[in-house]
């Protein structure tokens, strides 16, 4: 410091003689200001939020009120924010303008004196800053936090509107950190197989980009030493990983308009609506270089995506399903438009979707089948995929297509037709049956068991008919099971319109009976058409009969939160063995229902208190990456992903665990009253929950006791509601049993409540029934289970209690 140019306060003098200057210069992008010297810790967290709440009106005194504060904070604070306005590559590219303010001091490299006695120093010969120049740097010490490959192409050439390239050079990048500051090492091949993330190393005689002090360079005399660790925080950490990999926010297509270009990166997903060529266009006067244009639809929406240089190379089909990260929002003539950034990822998913056809084409030229859906969007896949189910001239109605990493790999006839797309025969079901009844029967025969239980359950025949048909002999399967058949026809159109939705729906009896899906069901059955005629017999759901005010409002995408606490594992060795199955149950309906689902696991008294109380406010989101959370995606429960989670117009909390009367228990054994954890989520002023829905399942036992016959009576709601609203409303809670008694789980199927309220979620939010309804056929269905071979000896009842103001009708959604 005594070596410097000037006094001590050089940097507050500088930054206050060209503060002016500085300011007008910040006000072309003040968030991406903001945000850089949050990160470099030049102001505190409480200070990032009281200034990131800004509007554009006012966006110059934000800007005047952040200078000053850094200049308050003293000479150090104000030499790292000059350092940032010229040496940040993202600060000089923003603000051009900066270039032109008369920088008079240097701040980062003070000169060294050339005379001990000097008062000032004087200015360095050519053949000292030669010197100097050529001086090699200081070894570094660090931590390698991440390893990341990337491919850059040198020689390519375009067949076909395809790009294939010649040559490609893999290039390896270290986010690095010595605990102060994170840098980006570009690694030769050599030293690539040799560095290990998590190690720590010396790096000697590297090269600092001339770009970006932040980026070092290996060369051909680049040593690197392992080296003892170093005590590294995880702040520092995951600012390193941020130089690979940014920060993006996940968007919904639907949610970005003209108007929205913002300075972060955003990641997207949809199904590719068309794909042009690859094209050559030239950058800024430049070389030319690879261009895709993609469009990606979800839902309604669709917006344009400009794939560049390497994310070209993704290899894309019509009708894929495409998710793109870190991309750049950027308007221009015809709108907004996404480009592709150096840290973008094109990944193709797997899934299986359903289509309606409007028509087929042949592309021989290509070798592939395009379809045109309903919405007039194509999907293209192989001609033998579509030559494996289906001839030249057979155009199905409704296909089901399965995708395996963005590419059609089977396609079938849909079993069922949409409602819109059935037709309505008065004795199409027994009709149905009838056609198909020595297939259904010999089928049926191989667990005849289970198929009695199942149709006995849903009410098809009646206690005395099932007590006849349950006491079977094995050498006459084969006539109980034409027995239990004619019963069911002989019972009229609905009955057999219900066994066959049985049939072709209900999960366990497909998994059991997975033959039933070679049988040609020729007719839509479970939903026929609605006439448009108003003499139709025909009622509509219950929810569109009821006023727009007595439902909750469900508009929100998603739905909202869902989170599941599961308890398998408790710390004296035993295991609740059958509970990750009703949680993967319990994630699929809800997900098919429109929430967010995340899994907390193995949670003592004080984590679900803990995880209960953070999921109620959402106050401090920071701690979330923290926390063992996972999230259901794509079919199975991952990593959480980045977006933050936040309420929406509803919210299902799902406790699967032991308990005891009124309470649950955590893995240590210690209990949490069922009562505390309503309260946590009661209406406040503050809360985002307020007036809206709060559904509790809890699955445990709450007491020792064995149930004997329980009748239950339908309890009565008071639908008035008062003007204010009170704090315990808009709560349900569902007991897997009442108090003092036991809950039965099955350690293979999974636990009586769950799985039965699954199923029937399933069956009944698509009629429109509401939640409180569908929790009374719950109760009915656990209530007629057995867990004991002596009939009523071992009976379960679930307990619902609500203090719902209006009715919760959940829809299903397309994920």
């Amino acid at each position: 410091m005594d070596n410097c140019l000037q006094s001590s306060m050089a940097a507050q003098h500088t930054a206050r003689r060209n503060k002016t200057a500085i300011q007008q210069t910040l006000c072309t992008d003040y968030r991406l200001i903001l945000n850089k010297v949050h990160e470099k810790g030049l102001i505190t967290g409480r200070e990032y939020n009281n200034l990131k709440s800004i509007n554009k009106e006012d966006v110059e005194g934000h800007v005047v009120e952040l200078v000053d504060k850094i200049m308050d904070k003293g000479e150090d604070t104000c030499r790292t924010f000059l350092d940032l306005l010229q040496t940040d590559t993202d600060v000089i590219e923003t603000f051009p303008n900066l270039k032109d303010i008369q920088w008079e001091q240097c701040l980062a490299l003070p000169v060294q004196s050339s005379s001990l006695d000097s008062g000032e120093t004087p200015p360095a010969s050519k053949k000292q800053r030669k010197i100097a120049h050529f001086k090699p740097p200081p070894t570094l010490k660090v931590k390698v936090v991440q390893l990341k490959e990337n491919i850059q192409l040198s020689k390519y050439e375009i067949s076909n509107g395809n790009l294939l390239p010649k040559s490609v050079d893999k290039k390896c990048t270290a986010a690095i950190t010595d605990g102060v500051t994170a840098r980006k090492f570009v690694l030769s091949k050599s030293l690539a197989s040799e560095i290990k993330t998590g190690k720590c190393y010396a790096i000697k005689n590297y090269i600092i980009s001339k770009f970006s002090p932040n980026m070092i360079w290996s060369q051909k005399n680049t040593c690197v030493y392992l080296s003892p660790p170093l005590i590294i925080s995880s702040e520092s950490e995951e600012e390193a990983r941020r130089l690979l990999s940014p920060a993006t926010a996940q968007m919904a297509i639907k949610d970005l308009h003209p108007g929205s270009q913002t300075e972060q990166l955003l990641s997207i997903s949809g199904f590719a609506k068309s794909l042009e060529p690859v094209q050559e266009m030239a950058v800024q006067g430049g070389p030319t270089v690879p261009t895709r244009r993609l469009m990606l639809k979800e839902g309604e929406a669709s917006i344009e995506v400009m794939l560049w240089r390497e994310a070209a190379l993704a290899d894309l089909s019509l009708g894929a399903a495409v998710v793109a990260t870190h991309l750049k929002a950027k308007n221009n003539q015809y709108g907004l438009c996404l480009h592709s950034t150096q840290y973008t990822e094109i990944t193709l998913a797997s899934i299986t979707r359903d289509v309606i056809l409007q028509g087929v084409r042949m592309d021989q030229e290509r070798e592939q089948v395009e379809i045109l859906d309903q919405q007039d969007d194509p999907v293209a896949m192989p001609i033998s995929v579509w030559a494996a189910t289906f001839g030249k001239e057979e155009v199905p109605k409704q296909v089901t297509i399965s995708y395996e990493n963005g590419k059609v790999i089977r396609v079938k006839e849909a079993l069922f037709y949409k409602k819109e797309d059935c037709l309505q025969f008065s004795m199409a079901a027994q009709d149905t049956v009838r056609r198909n009844k020595t297939a259904i029967q010999q089928t049926l025969c191989t667990d005849y068991r289970l198929i009695l239980n199942t149709v006995y359950e849903k009410g098809l025949i009646a206690r005395r008919e099932y007590n006849n048909l349950k006491s079977i002999n094995k050498e006459d399967v084969e006539g109980h099971v034409v027995e239990l058949v004619d019963k069911i026809m002989n019972k009229g159109e609905d009955t057999c319109r219900t066994f066959l939705d049985l049939l072709q729906t209900d999960t366990g009896v497909i998994e059991t009976f997975p033959n039933l899906k070679d049988i040609q069901w020729e007719q839509c059955l479970a939903l026929p058409v609605q006439s448009s005629s108003l003499d139709s017999g025909e009622s509509p759901p219950e929810s569109k009969k009821l006023k727009k005010d007595d439902i909750y409002p469900l508009n929100s995408r998603p739905v909202g939160l869902c989170v599941i606490i599961n308890n398998n594992n408790f710390m004296d060795g035993t295991e609740r063995r059958g509970t990750d199955k009703d949680a993967l149950r319990l994630a699929e309906v809800f997900s098919w229902l429109g929430f967010r689902v995340l899994l907390c696991k193995d949670q003592t008294k004080d984590q679900m208190e803990e995880k209960l109380t953070f999921f109620a406010s959402l106050n401090d989101l920071s701690q979330l990456q923290q926390e063992d959370i996972q999230e259901w995606s794509g079919k199975r429960f991952t990593h959480l992903l980045p977006e933050d989670p936040e309420h929406g117009d509803a919210f299902v909390c799902c406790i699967l665990s032991h308990g005891e009367k009124g309470v649950v228990l955590g893995t240590d054994r210690k209990p949490l009253s069922i009562k505390h954890i309503t309260r946590l989520f009661k209406a406040t002023s503050q809360s985002a929950l307020t007036g809206k829905p709060k559904v509790f399942l809890i699955q445990a036992c709450q007491g020792n006791k064995a149930q004997h016959g329980v009748l239950l009576e339908d309890p009565e709601v008071d639908s008035s509601g008062p003007v204010y609203i009170p704090e315990e409303a808009d709560v349900l809670v569902a007991m897997a049993t009442v108090e003092d008694c036991v809950a039965f789980r099955s350690v293979e199927e999974g636990a009586w409540f769950i799985q039965s309220a699954c199923q029937q979620l399933r069956e009944r939010c698509p009629r429109g029934e509401d939640l409180a309804t569908i929790l009374h056929f719950v109760n009915n269905d656990v209530s007629l289970k057995e867990g004991s071979c002596i009939p009523g000896k071992k009976k379960q009842i679930p307990e619902v209690k609500y203090t719902l103001r209006k009715k919760l009708v959940l829809s299903p959604h397309d994920n």
